[in-house]
């Protein structure tokens, strides 16, 4: 059956797919896939069809982490094909990333092969394309090209895929050749937009922090003080990365319309306790400078800035 896209915008769009069902519905039922099972109706759906099904050991340690898996299954050609999509250009880290994702394939493959599964992803094929209508309606009232683009000061020419997962409570944004794929899960609801504006910043910081790069590495020691964290993501172990997270964060919260992505007054505390982002305050803190007081420079130099404080 081929997938619906839900054309949103020139540049974003949203469809189901079937690879990613496929790959949370094993994922799901080996207990790997992230937050609750009753997090939605089709993810309980899903656990109960197929709780009966035993495959081929696969453990998190193969592929790391989700966000590994998802990015290979998408470089795939639709179930049951499986073939490596030549259409793609990937970059060397694209590469890294799908070959530490490809551990879940043997299992992927066995799962489909040994499961009704074809029959069952058709039957629930209307109610997760409902979920896609619903997202693509919610990023319809806002013009989310033009807000992204005033942010981060500059513009972009990836094509955004949003691809809601109600089979997770994870969302995952990885560039793929010339689109950036959008991975949301649930809840589905307004709050989607933080979630889809986040994972759209992503090329956006790595193009204002590429000049930087050098700098930033000579101080990778200050890494040490956000791993000690213990709820920091251990997706978010490399310098750079840790980096990048903290500045996406920061920046939605000074510089996003209130009325679409308002922070709550405990932003801070939550990005500090609860995702073990210790410099946030740091960030934010200079960033707000920048915005506010109409400092001279660039964000990039603004980043420059944030790392020799946290250094002093």
């Amino acid at each position: 059956m081929e997938e619906q896209a839900t054309s949103v915008s020139s540049k974003i769009s949203v469809e189901t797919n079937k690879n990613i069902f496929l790959l949370y519905s094993l994922l799901n039922n080996l207990g790997q896939a992230y937050g609750d099972l009753n997090s939605h109706p089709l993810r309980k759906l899903v656990t109960e069809h197929f709780r009966g099904y035993k495959g081929p050991s696969l453990k998190v340690s193969d592929y790391i982490h989700e966000s590994k898996a998802v990015t290979f299954i998408l470089t795939l050609g639709e179930a049951p094909d499986f073939s490596p999509r030549k259409d793609l250009l990937l970059t060397e880290w694209i590469r890294s990333e799908v070959n530490r994702g490809s551990a879940v394939l043997p299992a992927v493959k066995h799962f489909y092969s040994n499961t009704d599964f074809e029959d069952f992803y058709n039957s629930v094929k209307p109610q997760y394309q409902e979920i896609a209508d619903y997202v693509s309606d919610q990023i319809s009232k806002v013009n989310l090209d033009k807000l992204l683009n005033e942010v981060w000061e500059l513009e972009t020419d990836f094509k955004q895929m949003v691809i809601p997962n109600p089979l997770t409570q994870g969302s995952f944004g990885p560039e793929i050749g010339e689109t950036l794929f959008q991975v949301i899960g649930t809840p589905f609801s307004f709050y989607s937009l933080h979630t889809i504006a986040h994972e759209a910043s992503h090329p956006k910081a790595k193009k204002v922090l590429e000049p930087c790069l050098g700098e930033i590495w000579k101080h990778a020691g200050l890494i040490d003080q956000v791993l000690a964290n213990s709820s920091y993501s251990k997706a978010y172990n490399s310098w750079e990365t840790c980096v990048e997270e903290h500045f996406i964060r920061a920046i939605k919260s000074c510089y996003s319309d209130p009325a679409i992505f308002g922070e709550t007054p405990e932003f801070y505390i939550e990005q500090e306790e609860q995702k073990g982002m210790v410099f946030i305050r740091d960030f934010c803190d200079e960033i707000n400078a920048y915005k506010e007081h109409k400092i001279s420079g660039t964000l990039g130099e603004v980043v420059l800035k944030i790392i020799d404080r946290l250094e002093k």
